[in-house]
C-alpha cells in the first residue's frame, strides 16, 4: 500500500531486501556463523521463517522460538495491515 501511495519507496523496499537476503542464511548455515554474531540470525524475520521450512528437510527439529517469533510477526503483520486497510480504504483507489 505504501508502494502504491509512494512510487519511491519501491526502490527502498528492493534494497532493503537485497541486504535482508544476504543477512539471511540461505546460501551458508547458521552453524558457519561465529557465536558473537548469531543476533543476526535471531533477529532476522526472513531467517525464522526460512528455519520453519529449512530444518524439516535436513531432518533436524524445529525450535520453539523460530514457531513463536514466525507466529507474532505474520500476526502482527495482520493486524497491521488490516488496520491500514480499515483506514485507508476509500483512498486506494485514487493513487492507483
Amino acid at each position: 500500500m505504501a508502494c502504491v501511495r509512494y512510487r519511491d519507496i519501491i526502490q527502498v523496499i528492493t534494497n532493503w531486501l537485497l541486504v535482508l537476503f544476504f543477512l539471511t542464511p540461505v546460501m551458508w548455515k547458521p552453524s558457519f556463523l561465529p557465536q558473537e554474531y548469531h543476533f543476526l540470525i535471531d533477529y532476522n524475520p526472513l531467517a525464522q521463517f526460512l528455519e520453519l521450512l529449512r530444518n524439516p528437510f535436513l531432518g533436524e527439529p524445529v525450535s520453539g522460538y523460530a514457531w513463536r517469533s514466525a507466529a507474532v510477526i505474520a500476526f502482527g503483520g495482520g493486524l497491521l495491515s488490516l488496520a491500514a486497510i480499515g483506514r485507508y480504504q476509500r483512498r486506494i483507489i485514487f493513487w492507483m
